[in-house]
Parts: C-alpha cells; sequence; structure tokens
C-alpha cells in the first residue's frame, strides 16, 4: 500500500514544477506500474465486473422503480461527478420518477423518462448502491457489504450520491477510492461508453454458433492475441468479463489464460461458450455473493496474492496476462504447444514445455547475436512464434532506424528522469 501511496503523490505533482512532456511520461509509466499490482491493491470484494454490476441494478429496480425523488444529495467531488456540476444536478433530479434501471456490461443508469436524462453510475473498483427501506432497515450488495460501524450510518461513509423518494425509500452511491463515476446523460446508448461496447455477455451473448465462428474468422489470424485478453476486451467480443470471470471462465473450460485465440479448436469453443454462460448465471442468480458460489471455484483462492494456494490438491500458479493478474491450475490448464502448421495443436505437459520455452530464448538469443554481427535487425516469423529468425534480404537501413529509435527512446527516458 506504501507503493500506491507513493505512486498517487507522484502523479499528482504540479505541472507548473516540471515540463509538461517529462510530466506526461512519468504518468504514464506510473500509471503501468499500478495496473502491474492492480490484483494485489484491491480485495477481492472491492471489484465491479458485469455479476456485481447487475446485482446493482436489480437493488435499484427492487427498491426505487416508479418512485419520485423528493430529495437529492450530490457530493462534490469532480473526480467522481463528471460533466455536471453538483448543484445542477440535484436540482435536475428533484422532481424526477424512476422509470427503468439498465444495465450493459460493467456500465449501469437510471432512467427517469425518454425526455429527460439518465443517471449513469459506473462503480468502478468498489462501487456501491445501498437502500434504506421506509422501516429504517439498510439492503446493500453482499459483494460490498458494510461494515459494521457503518450499518447505522445514513448517508452511509463516502456516498457521492443520495436520493429520497416520496415514500421514505433511500437510495446512495458509495465509492471510498473515487475510481466510480457518476454522470448525466441524454440517451446513454446512443452515446460513450455504452455505445462502445461489445454485445452484454449475460443479456445478448452470442449464439455457440455465432461464437465459434466469429473465433475462427475474426481473430484467426492474431496469433499473439491471448484468450484472455480478449475476454477482458469489453469493446471486441463480449462486454461485461473482468479479472475474476475471466480466471473463472477459463478454469472451468480447462483453458490456460495465455492461450492464442487462433489455437483455439472448435471444440474449445463451444466449451468456452458454455462456461461463460455458465459461470456468469450462477454468479448473477446469486447477486454475486461469493459465500454461495460453488465451492470447487477458483474464485475462492484466487485472492492469494500470490502465496502458495491450491484447488483440489492442484496447485494455482499466477501469470501476468494483459497486465492483469491471471490465476490458473497448470495441471488442468494446459498451455498449447508452438504450432508448426495451422492443424497442428501439439498439447505439453509442465516439464516439456519449459523445454520449449528455454529452446526458443536459446534461440532468439543466437539469432539476435547473429544479427548484431552482421548489422541486420532480427523480425519475428509467423511461423514460429516468439522465435527471431534472419532474413539475409533484409536491407541495413532497417539497422539504421533501429539506432534512430533506440536513440529516440533513450533521449525520452533522459528528459523524464530530468
Amino acid at each position: 500500500m506504501g507503493l500506491f501511496i507513493a505512486i498517487i503523490r507522484l502523479v499528482t505533482i504540479d505541472d507548473d514544477k516540471i515540463h509538461q512532456k517529462n510530466h506526461d511520461h512519468t504518468v504514464l509509466g506510473l500509471i503501468f506500474l499500478l495496473s502491474l499490482c492492480y490484483d494485489t491493491l484491491i480485495p477481492c470484494n472491492f471489484l465491479s465486473e458485469l455479476p456485481e454490476v447487475e446485482a446493482a441494478r436489480k437493488l435499484v429496480h427492487n427498491y426505487c422503480l416508479g418512485k419520485a425523488v423528493v430529495k437529492a444529495f450530490v457530493a462534490e467531488d469532480d473526480k467522481v461527478v463528471e460533466g455536471v456540476i453538483p448543484k445542477d444536478l440535484k436540482s435536475a433530479l428533484e422532481g424526477l420518477t424512476v422509470t427503468s434501471a439498465c444495465r450493459h456490461g460493467k456500465q449501469m443508469w437510471i432512467e427517469f423518462g425518454l425526455m429527460n436524462p439518465a443517471l449513469l453510475l459506473h462503480l468502478g473498483m468498489n462501487g456501491g448502491v445501498s437502500i434504506k427501506k421506509p422501516n429504517g432497515q439498510v439492503a446493500t450488495l453482499e459483494y460490498a457489504r458494510l461494515g459494521p460501524s457503518e450499518k447505522g450510518e445514513w448517508p452511509p461513509k463516502y456516498c457521492k450520491l443520495d436520493l429520497e423518494f416520496k415514500d421514505g425509500t433511500h437510495m446512495a452511491f458509495t465509492d471510498s477510492r473515487r475510481f466510480a463515476r457518476v454522470k448525466w446523460l441524454m440517451d446513454p446508448r446512443a452515446n460513450e461508453p455504452i455505445n462502445r461496447l461489445a454485445r452484454d455477455a449475460y443479456l445478448d451473448l452470442p449464439t455457440v454458433g455465432e461464437f465459434v465462428s466469429i473465433l475462427g474468422e475474426r481473430y484467426r489470424k492474431r496469433k499473439s492475441l491471448k484468450i484472455k485478453t480478449l475476454l477482458l476486451d469489453q469493446e471486441s467480443l463480449i462486454s461485461g468479463i473482468g479479472n475474476w470471470v475471466a480466471d473463472e471462465v477459463l478454469y472451468q473450460a480447462r483453458i490456460h489464460p495465455e492461450e492464442a485465440v487462433s489455437s483455439l479448436t472448435s471444440d474449445q469453443a463451444v466449451v468456452l461458450h458454455e462456461k461463460i454462460r455458465f459461470v456468469i448465471d450462477v454468479a448473477v442468480n446469486v447477486d454475486s455473493d461469493a459465500e454461495r458460489f460453488p465451492p470447487d471455484w477458483l474464485f475462492h483462492v484466487r485472492w492469494s496474492g500470490k502465496k502458495p494456494v491450491s484447488l483440489g490438491g492442484n496447485p494455482v500458479h499466477f501469470v501476468t496476462v494483459g497486465s492483469r493478474t491471471s490465476a490458473f491450475v497448470p495441471k488442468l490448464q494446459k498451455l498449447q504447444g508452438l504450432s508448426s502448421g495451422p492443424d497442428a495443436i501439439v498439447v505439453l505437459d509442465d516439464d516439456k514445455f519449459m523445454q520449449q520455452k528455454q529452446k526458443v530464448r536459446k534461440t532468439k538469443a543466437g539469432a539476435t547475436a547473429e544479427a548484431k554481427k552482421q548489422d541486420i535487425v532480427p523480425r519475428r516469423s509467423d511461423d514460429i512464434p516468439e522465435v527471431a529468425v534472419i532474413d539475409d534480404e533484409v536491407p541495413n537501413q532497417q539497422a539504421a532506424k533501429k539506432r534512430r529509435v533506440t536513440a529516440a527512446v533513450k533521449k525520452t527516458i533522459k528528459l523524464a528522469a530530468t
């Protein structure tokens, strides 16, 4: 946590103290470092993926639908409340009636009729929705229960928005880390970020035939694209899947998180589709209450902070994919070997895979050394992934280009360090 605080302090350096370009380079680098340690910094009950957001949407639907707002509180927090002045949002909300609670992917919003803007609530890392009933009882999300010291408080601690309805019901939106967002938008489906999202993984999951076809046709030539990376991309295949859901789906499907999408067989694609539906359905049906998840799920052991854990007697390993920590069980999720042709798929056990990886590293090192002798630049072969090969016809101009790029990178690093 000390690292997290130090990074935040650096990110908030006054622009006047350093050159703007240097500041930009520093911020980009620090954001990257934050992404690498994200899963270590954020505990498991502070993650908002499709099941958690759907649970929040259902709370609003069950307790607020058809009710008129008589009083609104909007926090003076220009980081969370985005694109609208808090006092203006307060005035706009008072007198409106909730007509629907909607969700797409990890985004949810509350509608107040077609002629009025909608209230977009993005939960971020640990945003949450709480309801205070007219009798004083509080209903909140099971995945982010209020602590004992907070149960008697209203509005709850870190409240960013509190709507009081005519019958005495209250709805609060909370966020302690300020990564959540509150927006006031006309027609959310037609505007960003909703209109950029892929099909919803729960409400609009492609049929198994469409799913297999998309994987085979759209991503066939992207040999370096890993399946975990694709599942996390909210704008490509489907939206709503985050880190823990992706890990659970891949574990249930017995697919390694680093597996290339292009190497998946049709049978694997069918199983993957089945497990996406299974994991999301189960999580949504129990309102993302982890205590009600099946006991054999990877979810229960993946939050160890990379400490040694096991599942069903099998060790759980961790690897970084797409800058995100991924948990998997090597004995059950084997990484398929390097392909020597479009139809060749060889499954390797752990020892053989490590031998193959070491062989690849040696080949790359040898090719790079030879390239330096000949003053040419090694390039990757599409037929042998991760192996650098030498093309005798590559002109020396490429070496000059490489030297220019290297010089530019060194200059950038020097500027960022000053």
